[in-house]
């Protein structure tokens, strides 16, 4: 009976202990199911936002080609509007230097018509304030003499400001092209 008593209270105590550890074996499993479950669903959203963010990546990664892409362009139109405005530039200098010149060349040529017309007025005077009769043909002839260097300056004067006048007309065309090209560049500009 001792025998068995010792093995009641041995198996008692076994029991007992084999509850405890067992309970504290179901304790720990339910903790690590529940923290197993804890982060599958943190893993989850992880794995979510992961996605969420690849996406935005993407979208960025579009939105920066684009991006470049317009830089580019916008480049080369910058690029293409300084030539054409360096054009345009270029084109104006000769445009204004010649300008220039031919005002100069045109009051050269009035200061030379002022004259003719003077000496004109005068010899013009002397004709009509004189009788027929009493008109010196020596002096009208040295009043004519006198008069033909005047013409003939005044005539070559006026031949060099044609000329003159004839190459500012391809200069202002050359001028009116580079401002065309410019236009249409600001023009291809303001669309992109």
């Amino acid at each position: 009976m001792l025998v068995v008593s010792a093995l009641l209270c041995g198996l008692a105590i076994g029991s007992a202990v084999f509850a405890t550890l067992w309970q504290r074996e179901t304790s720990v499993r339910r903790y690590a199911e529940q923290a197993l479950v804890q982060e599958r669903m943190l893993s989850s959203a992880r794995a979510a936002e992961v996605g969420r963010l690849r996406r935005e990546l993407l979208s960025t990664r579009r939105a920066v080609t684009v991006a470049s892409r317009t830089a580019a362009t916008r480049k080369s139109l910058i690029v293409q509007l300084d030539r054409s405005a360096s054009g345009l530039l270029a084109a104006s200098g000769p445009l204004q230097d010649e300008a220039t010149s031919i005002t100069s060349r045109a009051g050269s040529l009035s200061a030379l018509i002022r004259t003719l017309d003077n000496d004109l007025a005068s010899l013009s005077r002397y004709v009509s304030g004189t009788d027929t009769s009493t008109i010196d043909p020596a002096f009208l002839q040295a009043q004519l003499s006198y008069l033909k260097p005047s013409l003939s300056k005044v005539e070559a004067a006026a031949a060099a400001l044609s000329g003159q006048a004839s190459h500012y007309s391809g200069t202002v065309r050359a001028f009116v092209r580079s401002a065309s090209a410019y236009s249409s560049t600001v023009k291809h500009a303001r669309r992109h």
